[in-house]
């Protein structure tokens, strides 16, 4: 896709509600990507509460996850960046923890679910809200026993954010104990 091209069933982050990627965007994906610059990524989105930076821990080598550190130094729990199957197409992830492995944050940073319908999960702040403060074990829609409402019309997308969010701190669960 050429630079500034119009991709209308493409969304990234709040940048484009109406599915333009710009230049500007299109740079700041590519930085991050290129540049390692997930972690500040992660900064800026506040996905961690207090967090000034983030350092990348690898496992396979690969960036697996990012610690989160306070402006003193101090471990204050976990973020990632992570592509995950969605209902259309792979979505592209952001969630951070605490150091119990209490979500603080989730953000879908791309998708391409269908509009009006599965883009909720962008459009309706209250889904993002509702992962904070819980716990792997509250990780899963309510139909299924969990603690996250799925979106009315988006079930299959508020699934998919949701167990690839489940899916990330069950790895980084593994790596830290």
């Amino acid at each position: 896709m050429a630079v500034g091209s119009r991709e209308p069933d493409l969304l990234v982050g709040d940048m484009n509600l109406d599915g333009v990627v710009t230049s500007l965007d299109a740079l700041m994906i590519l930085q991050a990507g290129l540049l390692g610059g997930h972690g500040q990524q992660l900064r800026d989105m506040g996905i961690v509460p207090g967090a000034a930076s983030f350092k990348a821990v690898m496992v396979d080598g690969e960036d697996l996850y990012y610690e989160a550190f306070d402006g003193s130094g101090n471990k204050i729990g976990y973020g990632f960046i992570a592509e995950i199957p969605g209902s259309q197409d792979v979505m592209t992830i952001a969630g951070g923890m605490d150091l119990d492995l209490k979500m603080t944050g989730v953000k879908v940073l791309a998708h391409k679910e269908t509009p009006g319908i599965g883009d909720k999960i962008v459009l309706v702040p209250e889904f993002a809200e509702s992962f904070i403060g819980v716990g792997l074990d509250g990780l899963a829609l309510t139909s299924y026993g969990g603690q996250i409402d799925g979106i009315s019309g988006a079930t299959l997308s508020s699934a998919a954010v949701t167990d690839g969010a489940r899916g990330m701190v069950e790895k980084i669960q593994q790596e830290v104990g």
